[in-house]
């Protein structure tokens, strides 16, 4: 659960890494993570999915062909965690279907983002609210190939107390990854109780 204290330290760390080089935004919110519930689903295909779900010691769900094998888990947590977040890198079906069911324990959608790799290009699509969405945009941008433990490293950062309704792009040329082209869905999920923004 976490605690007013450690909710104070995170939001003026996540203040922080919005605005500072992604380097030091790095190890500045992962320490205090620590309080807080999660749950983590990664596509079992994705190397990009396994890198971001290796920067947690959490529960950790890989999803194969059949989401539905994990709903289960998704229930479990979300009852035992009435205050813990779900968050993932995933196919958009797999995101979509989550997205239902969390909606279902009341739980709301604070952050998305498409990543899609195309030729030698790399692009960011970011949901989340008015403030944070180029911001976001812009730091994924700017950990390159390493951005999925950018998200991860700044989860803390991407949460927001109401829905994400606000859209904003970013994209960078000449990636290794350029015969590999897919799409990826990065997306936090957190009770519509909570106080935090």
């Amino acid at each position: 659960m976490l605690t007013r204290r450690t909710f104070i330290k995170s939001t003026l760390v996540a203040n922080i890494a919005l605005i500072a080089p992604t380097s030091m935004a790095l190890t500045a919110i992962k320490n205090e993570q620590g309080e807080q519930p999660l749950l983590i689903f990664a596509d079992e295909n994705s190397s990009n999915a396994s890198l971001f779900s290796k920067q947690f010691s959490e529960a950790e769900a890989h999803i194969s062909l059949d989401i539905g094998l994990h709903f289960d888990t998704f229930n479990a947590f979300c009852r035992e965690n009435p205050n813990g977040w779900v968050s993932g890198i995933t196919r958009d079906s797999d995101f979509f279907v989550l997205q239902q069911l969390a909606s279902q324990h009341g739980y709301h959608t604070a952050y998305s983002a498409t990543h899609t790799v195309s030729n030698n290009t790399l692009a960011h699509q970011v949901t989340s609210s008015a403030e944070k969405a180029p911001l976001l945009a812009q730091a994924l941008s700017n950990a390159g190939e390493k951005w999925p433990t950018w998200l991860a490293n700044n989860l803390a950062t991407l949460q927001h107390a109401t829905a994400a309704d606000n859209t904003a792009n970013s994209q960078i040329q000449s990636i290794s990854q350029a015969g590999d082209n897919h799409v990826l869905v990065s997306w936090l999920l957190i009770p519509s109780n909570s106080t935090q923004s």
